[in-house]
């Protein structure tokens, strides 16, 4: 391939982003910056939901390239049991019942961040308002001189 120029197209940008989360996973802290980009972006989705989706490209690229993803195991009949307490012999919760305050934290975060991103799409509303009458002024005033401008040049 060398001396040719690179296509990209929709493919060929899949391909990249395939590879580069294949090379790198994004820590926590990226994830959340990437959460604030998309909702900046206009999307509303969590650092959860971001990290499932994740997984299910990787999964959807691996079974593509006929690799196997995912354990052999059958899934549980009926379906994925949410919020299960179990307790450890010690007698605290699992990683589930603790995965699910840091679930909670994350979305006290989003809602913090959709907050943000309302108040900026309306202080950006606003800049646009104040803008177009600052442009129907200027327009006014305009046309206010030209007048005076006329009859001063038919004396």
């Amino acid at each position: 391939m060398t001396g040719e120029r690179m296509t990209w197209d929709h493919e060929a940008d899949h391909a990249l982003l395939s590879a580069i989360m294949q090379e790198l996973s994004p820590s926590q802290e990226n994830l959340r910056v990437i959460r604030e980009r998309m909702h900046t972006y206009g999307y509303t989705c969590t650092t959860k939901a971001i990290t499932q989706h994740l997984q299910k490209l990787r999964r959807k690229d691996e079974k593509a390239e006929g690799g196997t993803s995912g354990s052999n195991t059958p899934k549980t009949p009926g379906g994925r049991k949410r919020n299960a307490t179990i307790t450890k012999k010690d007698g605290s919760a699992s990683k589930r019942k603790k995965s699910a305050a840091v679930a909670a934290s994350d979305e006290d975060d989003d809602e913090t961040v959709k907050k943000e991103v309302k108040q900026e799409k309306k202080i950006k509303k606003e800049k646009e308002i104040k803008k177009e009458i600052k442009q129907e002024i200027k327009e006014e005033s305009d046309e206010d001189v030209k007048p005076e401008i006329k009859e001063e040049s038919d004396e």
